[in-house]
């Protein structure tokens, strides 16, 4: 595999047979004995468009490889078949990569042990084995993915093997070696590190330097960094050692030269920033008779350096006496130290070494003297905190500064503050089009692919980019490929990557904030709030909420405008997800989804008691909760629910993925209710499919049933009756197999209700009226509210309005007695058509108005267009055309808005009515009129 993808038997050549085929031996035998999921398998030869008969031909393709191994003499099974998979038999084969990999332990081992020819020689073993790019010509993504792995391990073997024989003195043999590795791997810092190290062990100082300067300007150019402080060491070495060989001697008792124009080259492909660079630059030059901070914050790779460094050279010109780049290294393990980085600024200045004051307060004060009356602009690049910055401030007006840091720096008195967030779609797509240039990113459906999964963040494009351009045979969609199958893996170059970049903002956090980060991802939801961290953590709202905040603080989440809550951009998410199953068992991560589910089904039990007082068909505990979280719910339930619904169907989904079918099935039907109130329920539709399949492959007949009965709901809500009545009886079924008399007699109103609204009045009425007892003896007096309601409707429908309006009287105190709130303005809204066909506008016109408030009260978007379009009604009857036209447009607004076709129809109806009524009313004037 470390080559073109090759089988043998003793000497004789196994015939793999086609592509399919050799992709699915790869795919096995970089597992081998590890069974590979049938689906895995599917993507490694189809990538994510396989055939309707994708599981049927990986069965073709294991028999013909089964029959290639026999007739090459293969004694035994080569390959297995397991439960939802394949493998290849323990010990069945052996492969060049597990003997590169042995070959590569026993060298580090003897290296460990102080045995470096051993170590050497297993080293070359290991180099020995490669024939080529490694599995060439197989593709797909399981292939592609590993042979950049792969090649990987080659380059850091390789590169092990140059640091050994370096300690072994072969210097002068291997700066050739070296300057070819250099060149061929151009975005790696050890190559350079080594080629410098090389050079300056044979005395070859000057060429060390120009080395450094070509790693210099392709990190800048390619990846928009600088080279990290092992390179700059050696760079300083070489200086130093040029200096001596010249004549000069070190620099320490002689003044040094001044050296005032340090910022890094600017990036050619920058783009992008137009109105924060326009913005910071105007601050920078404006007249100020203080010097002028700038801070820009960020996560890792939202290229803050990089606007910094474009944003100096955009004003340099403003600043002729000087121009200062000082890497703070504030997410590093090791920040620097101002008072030490104040003697680097003075030796830049011209300061003799010699005389630099060794106290700290003395230097700050050198520095501020030199700086007095001058025009200098001071880059001050990662600052770990506010107290690394105030020492390197410039003291008097002419000065600026551009700090860039992780954390917002809210101490900097007088600063501008800027928080950089991810590109927007265009920039980042002109981005990758100037690093890879046009004819490359001429795949506008690719693009956007590439732009999504590096969600805007330059450091992510940037190295997408130098992939592309470092392989010039990959198209943007194999790229796309390799990024979907392993997005973090495909976002590292040598050794710059997104993940590390992430790794470098989890240094420094305390434990709680730390264990939150790992938490977070074990949820599907890159959003998330106080509330679901308490539940990860098990800790009291105000600690997790705590958390949270530092969590912002390193900018590893992002606070959202609706308080307490936050988002993960979605790379930092896919980091989390590692995290949390590199540092928590298995176990441990279901628990934790089980511990938020089980807190969101009781918080859906406080919403839904603030809407009704008591539901005996979902009986759901509600919460008790902290002051803070109680607050915000009770202020406004729907709203803070519909906040959170995205994070419901999450948990709905990831809860049936994981086997925790009553999690599923549970907060699917909670969230029934909520869906069909908010106008969402063609949405709720997907959550509720999904805890259908959970509980139907668990054989819970009695979650079956409810979760059809809510299904047909939501067609109901839609006024597809047919298909809402097919799921529905379905429901009655399993209600009727369980013994379940009481949720089998709501189903039955509900089937009534269709009947009622599809004309069959006379089963409408025998429906409701046997399920009515029965709603009654479970005190459901919400439906049995509802099915009361039905019974009228079907009295008015028939001509008895006396009737109906006293049906609709016992409705309403039905709804009244179950305190649902919500359900009172239907029963109201029957009572005032009774009222209203039976002459009484008085009448009608309160129970209407009454209606409309309450609907208001609780958010019915859909009441409020019925009852607008009730109340036009009225004032139509009433000869008020202005008033009833009014009210008839604002019920058509709303129902178009709502998606309310029946309301539409009917509002439009009177609508047209009326207006016909006045074209009348008008041709009868005219008439009397005598024209």
């Amino acid at each position: 595999m470390l080559g073109p993808l090759e089988a043998w038997h003793g000497k004789s050549r196994v015939a793999l047979g086609g592509a399919r085929s050799r992709r699915l031996l790869a795919a096995l035998a970089l597992e081998p004995g590890r069974t590979v999921a049938l689906d895995t398998l599917i993507r490694a030869i189809w990538d994510d468009r396989p055939p309707a008969t994708a599981r049927g031909q990986v069965q073709t393709c294991v028999s013909a490889l089964r029959g290639a191994f026999s007739a090459a003499d293969v004694g035994g099974t080569v390959i297995e078949s397991r439960p939802n998979g394949y493998a290849i038999a323990a010990g069945a084969i052996s492969t060049d990569v597990s003997t590169f990999g042995d070959h590569l332990a026993a060298a580090r081992q003897a290296v460990a042990a102080g045995q470096t020819e051993q170590g050497r020689s297993h080293y070359a073993a290991a180099l020995a084995l490669w024939r080529g790019p490694a599995l060439a010509g197989v593709g797909g993504p399981v292939a592609d993915g590993a042979a950049v792995r792969l090649e990987e391990q080659r380059l850091g073997a390789l590169e092990d093997l140059f640091e050994l024989r370096l300690a072994l003195g072969e210097t002068h043999e291997l700066v050739g070696e070296l300057r070819e590795h250099a060149r061929s791997h151009a975005l790696r810092e050890r190559p350079y590190e080594l080629l410098m190290r090389a050079m300056l062990a044979c005395g070859r100082a000057a060429e060390a330097s120009a080395a450094y300067r070509q790693a210099y300007r392709h990190f800048t150019d390619e990846l928009g960094v600088a080279p990290g402080p092992r390179l700059v060491a050696l760079h300083q070495q070489a200086l130093a050692e040029f200096q001596s060989a010249e004549g000069q001697g070190p620099a320490a008792p002689v003044a040094s030269r001044p050296s005032r124009f340090q910022l890094p080259a600017d990036l050619a492909d920058f783009t992008g920033r137009d109105a924060d660079l326009a913005r910071l630059a105007e601050a920078l030059v404006a007249p100020s008779e203080i010097p002028v901070t700038v801070a820009l914050s960020g996560g890792g790779g939202v290229g803050k350096t990089s606007l910094a460094i474009h944003l100096g050279h955009h004003v340099a010109a403003s600043f002729p006496d000087g121009r200062f780049f000082v890497p703070l290294r504030g997410a590093q393990a090791d920040p620097a130290d101002p008072y030490e980085l104040l003697a680097r600024m003075l030796r830049s200045l011209g300061v003799d070494p010699a005389t630099i004051p060794s106290d700290g307060d003395e230097r700050a004060a050198l520095y501020r003297s030199l700086l007095a009356g001058q025009k200098v602009l001071i880059v001050l690049d990662d600052a770990a905190d506010e107290s690394q910055v105030v020492p390197l401030l410039p003291p008097t007006p002419g000065c600026a500064v551009v700090v860039t840091s992780r954390r917002r720096l809210g101490g900097l008195s007088a600063a501008l503050h800027v928080d950089l967030g991810p590109l927007g779609d265009e920039e980042a797509e002109s981005l990758v089009r100037r690093v890879v240039g046009d004819e490359r990113a001429a795949q506008p459906a690719a693009l956007r692919r590439l732009v999504k999964l590096c969600g805007g963040l330059p450091l992510a494009l940037r190295i997408a980019g130098a992939r592309l351009v470092a392989r010039p045979h990959w198209t943007p969609e194999r790229l796309v490929s390799a990024l979907e199958d392993a997005r973090l893996d495909g976002l590292t170059y040598g050794q710059t990557g997104v993940r590390a970049s992430l790794a470098l903002s989890l240094r420094g956090l305390d434990p709680v904030a730390d264990r939150l980060f790992a938490l977070l991802g074990t949820i599907d939801r890159a959003e998330t709030s106080g509330w679901v961290a308490a539940a990860l953590l098990q800790q009291p709202y105000r600690v997790a909420e705590a958390a949270l905040e530092r969590l912002a603080d390193a900018r590893l989440v992002e606070p959202l405008p609706q308080s307490g809550r936050f988002r993960l951009h979605d790379l930092v998410h896919a980091y989390a997800v590692e995290q949390s199953v590199a540092r928590l068992s298995a176990p441990e991560r279901r628990c934790a989804v089980t511990r938020v589910a089980e807190r969101m089904y009781a918080l859906i039990g406080r919403v839904r008691a603030t809407l009704i007082e008591r539901d005996p068909y979902l009986q759901i505990p509600a919460a008790e909760v902290e002051s803070e979280l109680a607050a915000e719910i009770d202020a406004n339930p729907l709203a803070w629910y519909e906040g959170e619904r995205h994070m419901v169907d999450a948990l709905v989904r990831q809860c049936a993925r994981l086997g925790l079918v009553a999690h599923s099935t549970d907060l699917a039907a909670a969230g029934s209710l909520f869906a069909a109130q908010l106008g969402y329920d063609d949405d709720w539709r997907g959550p509720l499919a999904v805890a259908l399949r959970a509980a139907r492959a668990a054989g819970d007949r009695h979650r079956t049933g409810l979760l059809l009965a809510e299904l047909g709901n939501m067609h109901l809500c839609r006024f597809r009756m047919e298909r809402g009545a097919v799921l529905l009886t379905r429901a009655m079924s399993h209600f009727d197999a369980v013994g379940d008399r009481y949720r089998h007699a709501v189903v039955r109103w509900a089937l009534g209700y269709i009947d009622r609204y599809t004309g069959r009045l006379d089963r409408a009425a025998r429906r409701c009226l046997t399920a009515l007892p029965v709603l009654l003896a479970h005190c459901d007096f919400a439906r049995a509210g509802m099915a009361l309601r039905d019974i009228g409707y079907v009295h008015l429908a028939q001509g008895r309005p006396a009737t109906a309006l006293r049906y609709a009287h016992r409705a309403v105190d039905a709804k009244r007695a179950a305190g649902d709130r919500r359900g009172l303005p239907p029963a109201l809204f029957l009572q005032g058509e009774a009222e209203l066909t039976l002459g009484r506008l008085d009448d009608a016109e309160r129970t209407f108005t009454l209606a409309r408030g309450l609907a208001a009260e609780v958010s019915d978007i859909r009441g409020e267009a019925y009852l607008s379009c009730a109340l036009g009604r009225v004032e139509a009857r009433r000869r008020r055309v202005a008033r009833a036209e009014a009210l008839l447009r604002h019920a058509i607004e709303v129902a178009r808005r709502v998606r309310e076709e029946p309301a539409e129809r009917e509002a439009i109806a009177a609508l047209t009515e009326l207006m016909a009524d006045r074209l009348r009313a008008d041709r009868d004037a005219d008439v009397l009129m005598g024209t």
